[in-house]
């Protein structure tokens, strides 16, 4: 066909940038985790999540589900209570089914890259809310 788009071979170059890092994570939050797993298995054919679940810092409470569809890492993130606004703020606050995107994931596989990121003049590594310790 020649309106075929062809795609071309990976490019990742971390000092070049963030989105020039390897994506590999989408991510959403919804209001109804068992309507929005429903969802992704029934319209876009994810079948099988694994679950990720408990207390926040805060008090609050949070789920994520996890899918992987080829390279990329499909995330679905419900929570409520105390430290749930980073996740939950960008919906609406009615009783009504909603799911939004989150966030994009950028795998950076060593500090050297998340160092590299940041090296050009007028880059900066902040502010990030990380929920978790980096390990290198």
């Amino acid at each position: 066909m020649e309106h075929m788009l062809s795609r071309s071979a990976a490019y990742c170059n971390p000092g070049g940038g963030l989105l020039l890092a390897e994506h590999f994570q989408m991510a959403y939050v919804t209001t109804d985790m068992e309507r929005a797993l429903e969802m992704f298995k029934m319209r876009f054919g994810i079948q099988k999540f694994s679950r990720l679940e408990g207390q926040m810092p805060a008090g609050g409470q949070i789920r994520a589900e996890f899918a992987w569809v080829g390279t990329i890492m499909y995330e679905l993130i419900c929570a409520s209570g105390p430290g749930s606004d980073i996740y939950m703020d960008r919906l609406p606050r009615d009783d009504s089914f909603h799911i939004k995107h989150h966030h994009l994931g950028f795998l950076l596989r060593s500090r050297e890259q998340w160092d590299a990121c940041w090296s050009k003049p007028g880059r900066s590594a902040g502010p990030f809310r990380i929920a978790t310790k980096i390990r290198w």
